[in-house]
Parts: C-alpha cells; structure tokens; sequence
C-alpha cells in the first residue's frame, strides 16, 4: 500500500511525467483486471465443490434415512407377525401356506439388502472416481 502512496505523492508533485503516469496507471489496472478474474473463477470453483458435497451428503443421508425407515416397518411388522403367531391369533389351516409365504418375503428382504449393498458400492465408487477425476484434470 505504501508504494501507491509513494507513486500518488510523486504524481501530485509533477515528478512523474504524464506518459509513465499512463503505463502506470495501465499495468496497474490489468492487474487488477486479472486479479478479478482470477478472484471469481476462485469462488465459482469453491462454490461448485461446496454445491456438490453438501449434495452428496444430502443425497447420501436422505438415502440412509430413508432405508432405515423401510427397515423399520418390516422389523415391526415381522415382530407384529410373531406376536401373532404365538398368540394363535393366525388360523392354523393357514400355517404351511403363510409359512412359504414368510420364507419367499425373508429370501426378498436379503436379495434387498444385497442390491443396496451392491448400489452403496457402485454410487461410492462412483463418487470416489468422479472425485478423483476432477482433481486429476
């Protein structure tokens, strides 16, 4: 800061000529011009990295929250199925039937839970590969 100070006193004294006083003035303003330029792609690129990863995140928890809800509702409805199996509240002529049933929805819950483990894997690694290509370019 000093040393536009310095130039200023200088130019208000006339010791400055008018044509380094332009050059000055010039060079001076395009480097503020690229300053400028350089300040704002600055901030678009901060801006893009913190739009994305508060929406992964978003994405990312909506995702948790949401498998966790639907793992709640078959966890109370298999232990409402139990409760009523032990207090004899299904008929009896029902059991084999109901029981095939129960097994074909157990044997869909695990190939579930396996498709969400291979999805989390794949949207990770996903990530994981976009990530590392945007720092790479």
């Amino acid at each position: 800061m000093s040393w536009i100070v310095t130039v200023w006193w200088l130019m208000c004294r006339r010791l400055i000529n008018w044509w380094f006083r332009f050059w000055l003035f010039f060079l001076w303003w395009c480097i503020n011009w690229w300053l400028r330029w350089f300040w704002l792609i600055y901030w678009w690129v901060v801006g893009r990295l913190i739009h994305w990863w508060l929406g992964f995140w978003f994405f990312f928890l909506w995702r948790c929250i949401n498998r966790w809800l639907w793992w709640l509702r078959f966890l109370f409805l298999w232990r409402c199925i139990n409760r009523w199996l032990w207090l004899g509240c299904i008929n009896r002529w029902f059991w084999l039937r109901f029981l095939l049933l129960w097994r074909c929805i157990n044997w869909w819950l695990w190939l579930r839970l396996l498709l969400l483990w291979r999805f989390i894997h794949w949207w990770f690694g996903s990530m994981l590969l976009f990530l590392w290509r945007c720092i790479n370019r």
